[in-house]
């Protein structure tokens, strides 16, 4: 099986962020990536500011919509996704 590792420019929004991996997923799976890895923070990006209250607004629930979504672009894809989240 092929890997791919791919690398983005993480920015506040996590919508921008969630498109970019969309269509690294899809790219990787496009030149035959059977596995595509993401960076621990590819969604969100991370402020070590030692704020609990802060980290908890990044956190993303499992399963939910963002969890959902990276799940079905898998399967649709036909490739596995590696990625790290804040899990809620």
């Amino acid at each position: 099986m092929h890997a791919a590792l791919a690398v983005h420019r993480v920015v506040a929004d996590q919508a921008a962020n969630l498109t970019s991996i969309t269509r690294l997923t899809r790219e990787a799976a496009d030149r035959g990536a059977g596995l595509v890895v993401f960076s621990e923070t590819a969604l969100t990006g991370f402020v070590g500011n030692d704020d609990p209250v802060h980290d908890r607004l990044l956190a993303q629930p499992v399963s939910g919509p963002v969890t959902e979504q990276l799940g079905a672009l898998s399967s649709e894809s036909g490739i596995w996704i590696a990625i790290g989240l804040y899990e809620w």
